[in-house]
């Protein structure tokens, strides 16, 4: 059972993600427009009980970086900024690809606004044109090593 704001959600699959920025090594999104900066988090659940059909997405997205032409088959996102996932059977949760227990019956997300401030450079996605940041610590404050 998956609970997104309110709204509940019914779904079979093989695994299921809470993620802020849903995109992978090689700029893949595995959901379109997936964003740091919208104010809410995707749970995305890959809707298969057969692992080797887990292969057909990624080789689309190999295709559709974007997944906006080919979509991501086999794949359901749902967006929000509170997320309450429970599973009928006990299941191990990862966090950022690390075993942090060996089993959980659900797990609860929620948005934390502007906890975190984001670095970028001209070549992101998140670059806004114009806008020039004010630098926390001046750089001429930073000791960096001189050689």
């Amino acid at each position: 059972m998956i609970n997104v704001d309110g709204e509940r959600y019914e779904r079979d699959g093989i695994s299921c993600l809470v993620a802020d920025n849903a995109m992978i090594q090689g700029d893949i999104e595995v959901v379109p427009d997936s964003r740091m900066d919208d104010g809410e988090i995707e749970v995305i659940v890959i809707e298969t009980s057969d692992v080797v059909q887990v292969l057909h997405p990624l080789l689309v997205g190999l295709v559709d970086k974007t997944g906006k032409s080919l979509g991501r088959p086999h794949i359901e996102c749902f967006r929000g900024q509170e997320v309450s996932v429970r599973t009928s059977k006990v299941i191990p949760l990862e966090i950022d690809g690390d075993s942090c227990s060996p089993g959980v019956g659900g797990y609860d997300a929620h948005v934390i606004p502007q906890a975190v401030d984001v670095i970028v450079d001209a070549m992101s996605r998140y670059h806004r044109k114009g806008f020039e940041p004010t630098p926390r610590f001046p750089v001429d404050d930073i000791p960096y090593p001189k050689f």
